[in-house]
């Protein structure tokens, strides 16, 4: 059997510094941050924690703050300036923080395009 071929990214670091550019760090981040904090266990969302180590959510490190900063947006759409701070600091390739998480972002939009492309195809009998 034939592989499929790796789909194209629909999410990079490069779209994210791009969007960024044009929405502004709070909406991006904050919007990006929800997704992933979405992806939680609703255990590991009551409690700012990584339970599985299952590559989707927040690692280890980042669930607390990850979490806050994800349902103060939520709460409010929008970050405070400290929360955009961290979340924008470059890492060792010069992308914003947030870009470490491009994967599962990537997974989320690819699983929204799917949606969308299903929603036409079904039929109400």
């Amino acid at each position: 059997m034939k592989r499929q071929p790796k789909p194209a990214a629909i999410v990079t670091r490069e779209y994210i510094v791009a969007q960024i550019k044009i929405l502004g760090a709070s909406v991006v981040i904050g919007r990006a941050l929800a997704a992933i904090y979405r992806r939680q266990t609703t255990e590991e969302q009551q409690h700012h924690t990584t339970a599985l180590l299952n590559g989707v959510g927040f690692t280890g490190f980042d669930a607390k703050i990850g979490s806050r900063c994800a349902e103060h947006f939520i709460a409010t759409g929008q970050l405070l300036p400290w929360m955009v701070r961290v979340w924008s600091v470059p890492d060792k390739h010069g992308f914003p923080k947030v870009c470490k998480y491009v994967r599962q972002l990537n997974e989320i939009a690819y699983g929204r395009r799917r949606a969308k492309e299903n929603c036409g195809q079904l039929s109400i009998s």
